[in-house]
C-alpha cells in the first residue's frame, strides 16, 4: 500500500498535447466486472484509465441534461 498523502498530478495527454489534470479514485468493485472491463479495454486497445474517465463525464453529462431548469 501507497503511505502519505495522495496528491493530483498532471499528466501529458499524447493525443492533444495539453496538460490533463488526474487524481486518484478509490472505490471498490466486484472483481468479475473489474475482470470484465479490463478484457473489454484489452480488446478495444484502451487503457483503463481512460474508459473509466470516459465513463465518469458520460454519465455527469447524463445526469445534467436530466435536470429540470428552473425559472427565476
Amino acid at each position: 500500500m501507497r503511505s502519505g498523502p495522495r496528491r493530483a498530478g498532471v499528466k501529458a495527454d499524447e493525443r492533444e498535447g495539453a496538460a490533463v489534470q488526474f487524481t486518484t479514485l478509490a472505490t471498490r468493485i466486484p472483481a468479475a466486472l473489474r475482470r470484465r472491463v479490463k478484457l473489454f479495454c484489452l480488446e478495444q486497445e484502451l487503457r483503463l484509465q481512460d474508459f473509466v474517465a470516459a465513463a465518469l463525464e458520460g454519465s455527469l453529462h447524463r445526469a445534467e441534461q436530466g435536470r429540470r431548469k428552473t425559472v427565476p
